[in-house]
């Protein structure tokens, strides 16, 4: 186990909550944004009522963690020492979750996990809500630790696919638009069936994600369930939250952005295989590595074109969360 220790790391994880939440804090008082003060009334509604009064971002990870939390230290001085408390315990969750997905889990360099965090924190919302009660403060986490479960799947296929499941439907009750980190994954199931890659679909596989992405959601998502079906009623004519520089993305946008990026995907796999390629042998980790890639590539420029708009940061922090 203590191949995994790297105490320099360790040290860096230990420091950054500690400067951003102790020595150089977010005033909890300035508000701009209804992030904190929504989960403020959801964690205390749990806390006395045993469920949260919001659906809509819904943050339910967040909740959960935070109202666990409360639990076990049972008071506090005031409103701020509350605040910093959560900021505390949910970055350390961050970080640690980094630390495991990216050393344990997939055995990465150390310099690769100072890369993501630098990433992280100097894209303009990451920045910004790293720090804040919002679903941001852990999405950087369950996003790292949900790709690098989407490349191994072909390791073990069974285990692999029940832990993707689960991790993808807890991102999902944070924010609804982590469905969108699946995306490399259905292409390269599509590409599976069209028998373009060498591995072939497997209905086990795609049997046991889905069940344990359909249980985990359900359990995560039980205390608002009878307040669900009035979210699209709710967003049916306005937006959610991001855009990308091209439109507002609503409910239904989700869903286009998904197809629009596995037929661009497809388009360019296609081309490179019928006019580079043609010898090439594509393997699933070919397909989710570089649909991943493209996907990044799609984010990095919507970033590139909101700030040549002569977006102000304040407006990058929100638009691009």
């Amino acid at each position: 186990m203590s191949k995994y220790i790297d105490y320099q790391l360790l040290l860096a994880i230990i420091a950054i909550p500690i400067i951003l939440v102790v020595l150089f804090p977010s005033p909890y008082y300035h508000v701009w944004y209804d992030s904190e003060p929504d989960y403020i009334a959801n964690i205390l509604s749990i806390y006395i009522n045993n469920h949260p009064v919001d659906y809509i971002h819904p943050g339910l990870t967040v909740n959960y963690i935070s109202t666990f939390f409360v639990h076990l230290v049972g008071s506090f001085d005031s409103m701020e020492s509350l605040v910093k408390s959560l900021r505390m315990v949910l970055i350390y969750f961050n970080l640690l979750i980094i630390y495991l997905a990216m050393i344990v889990l997939n055995k990465s360099e150390k310099h690769h996990v100072y890369l993501f965090l630098i990433l992280l924190l100097l894209h303009p919302s990451s920045f910004y809500y790293f720090d804040l009660l919002n679903p941001n403060i852990i999405l950087g986490s369950l996003g790292i630790l949900v790709a690098i479960m989407g490349g191994k799947l072909q390791e073990k296929p069974i285990i692999f696919s029940f832990y993707f499941g689960v991790i993808l439907a807890i991102g999902v009750a944070t924010k609804y638009q982590f469905i969108l980190m699946s995306v490399p994954l259905l292409i390269s199931i599509i590409f599976g069936i069209l028998k373009i890659t060498e591995e072939r679909f497997q209905i086990s596989k795609f049997l046991t994600l889905s069940a344990s992405f359909i249980i985990t959601c359900l359990i995560f998502f039980f205390p608002i369930l009878p307040m669900m079906p009035f979210y699209f009623t709710l967003w049916a004519g306005n937006v959610i939250g991001v855009n990308f520089g091209f439109n507002d993305l609503a409910i239904w946008h989700i869903i286009f952005y998904i197809f629009i990026l596995i037929f661009l995907f497809s388009i360019f796999i296609v081309v490179l295989k019928r006019f580079f390629w043609n010898k090439k042998e594509y393997r699933y980790i070919d397909i989710y590595t570089q649909s991943s890639f493209l996907i990044l590539v799609f984010l990095l420029l919507a970033l590139i074109i909101s700030v040549l708009g002569d977006a102000s940061y304040l407006s990058l922090t929100s638009s691009q969360r």
